[in-house]
């Protein structure tokens, strides 16, 4: 044991750890495997974690690690996609890190790309554009343009969390001194915004790259595709409410309207696929709770102006629309 942690102290430390959870996706795993390890930029780890996949992906993983030495497998016991990611922080070696998931893809350039940003400007993370692409893995039509070239820092870069590269945890490389401890809620579902939002104070300086390196692909059977539950009202408002609370205690209200407008929408939406047994439980209440305090903190803040009403309902109807007229209003 002890001979094995000296070798590996002694191993130069890989300038990017890759942290890839896996849990039933043998049909993509290979393909997302692949896309990485074509990378032109090559100093990199691949961690594999293995979150107790009943399928073949454990094998699938240790196939993978036999033929590339750059690639570290982690096989532990089904956690969660959030457990599946923090394994792979505490184990991770890389000065930046970045998350893939385990159906989707990344071009070529992805980490070369990224990472030269980060020679240039020396920032906390690098985020690029995502091309959305169906269950075979061609892209869907009229990708968005949801990010500018641009470097922003923290009080922007809390406002534009609302843009869907900003609000997720891949397409993106994060600098391991500046995210040093942080970690996934475990048990969670939307994840992501709580992340986003729980990381902010990590982020002084953000590159945004427009360019869409980062192949997010759509299934059927997804958790966005599933029957929602009283949990998935409880669990969606935390998340945007997160984002919201964050918000508010930088000071932020010209963007007020934004988040709180989702956190609205996904009360409804929730709230009306639920069962009316649902609707008188403990966590629906809880909902409303959250959802009722917003509108008042809106409200105390005096954020609701016509501008920034209007904003809202431009983001509503297009992300593309919304960063097109904030940068036009910004010139």
């Amino acid at each position: 044991m002890e001979s094995d942690m000296r070798r590996m102290q002694n191993e130069k430390r890989p300038e990017i750890s890759v942290i890839v959870p896996v849990y039933k996706v043998e049909k993509y795993l290979n393909e997302c495997i692949d896309s990485i390890l074509a990378q032109t930029f090559t100093d990199f780890e691949l961690i594999l974690v293995d979150d107790g996949s009943p399928d073949n992906c454990p094998a699938m993983c240790d196939a993978a690690a036999e033929k590339d030495d750059r690639i570290r497998v982690i096989h532990k016991p089904n956690g969660g996609v959030s457990s599946a990611r923090n394994a792979g922080l505490d184990a991770m070696r890389g000065n930046w890190f970045c998350f893939i998931d385990s159906d989707d893809m990344v071009a070529a350039d992805y980490l070369e790309a990224l990472y030269q940003k980060t020679k240039e400007e020396q920032p906390d993370v690098v985020i690029c554009d995502i091309v959305h692409v169906n269950e075979e893995g061609a892209p869907i039509p009229h990708e968005d343009v949801r990010i500018l070239d641009e470097v922003v820092g923290q009080d922007e870069y809390i406002r534009k969390i609302v843009l869907e590269p900003l609000e997720v945890p891949f397409c993106k490389i994060f600098r391991s001194e500046s995210f040093k401890g942080q970690r996934f809620l475990e048990g969670r579902i939307y994840e992501d915004a709580l992340f986003a939002a729980q990381t902010a104070d990590c982020v002084r300086k953000a590159v945004l790259v427009q360019k869409h390196l980062y192949y997010y692909r759509q299934r059927n059977g997804s958790t966005t595709h599933r029957k929602r539950t009283v949990r998935d009202l409880l669990q969606q408002v935390e998340a945007n409410d997160a984002m919201f609370q964050c918000a508010l205690e930088y000071g932020l209200t010209d963007v007020l309207c934004v988040y709180y407008h989702l956190v609205n929408r996904f009360y409804w939406i929730n709230w009306c696929a639920i069962t009316q047994e649902e609707r008188k439980s403990e966590m629906a209440k809880q909902a409303k709770l959250i959802w009722q305090r917003d509108w008042k903190q809106l409200k105390q803040a005096h954020a609701i102006t016509p501008r920034n009403v209007m904003m809202a309902a431009i983001h509503a109807m297009s992300q593309d629309w919304y960063v097109k007229v904030k940068a036009k209003s910004s010139k």
